[in-house]
């Protein structure tokens, strides 16, 4: 076999999501909320990166590694606590594959009620 001709298989991000309702695009976290979930489904990965990420122009350099995940056999997740926080952030998963990474995000905010 000729292994210069052999491809890899770039990894795809099909959704992301949380245990937490969403409203207009953003997940609302209510403020006495201890911990959420993250959940990724994705193919051809072999780690997950999630990463909290300031809103704004050009926050990419401010962003925060919050956790990874690195065994996909029960799914891809996070479990975030997230008590005492104020959110108005995007959160940036990345899943990487041998060569390549492919990105997705969402946007989370506490809510202040």
């Amino acid at each position: 076999m000729d292994i210069s001709k052999v491809q890899e298989l770039v990894p795809v991000i099909m959704e992301t999501y949380t245990d937490m309702s969403e409203k207009n695009n953003w997940i609302e976290v209510p403020k006495e909320t201890k911990e959420i979930t993250i959940y990724v489904k994705a193919k051809h990965t072999d780690t997950m990166l999630f990463w909290l990420v300031p809103t704004g122009t050009a926050t990419w350099e401010e962003r925060q590694l919050i956790g990874y995940d690195i065994n996909g056999a029960d799914g891809w997740s996070l479990k975030w606590n997230v008590s005492g926080k104020m959110l108005h952030h995007h959160i940036c998963v990345q899943a990487l594959g041998v060569t390549s990474i492919s990105s997705d995000l969402i946007n989370v905010h506490t809510e202040y009620k």
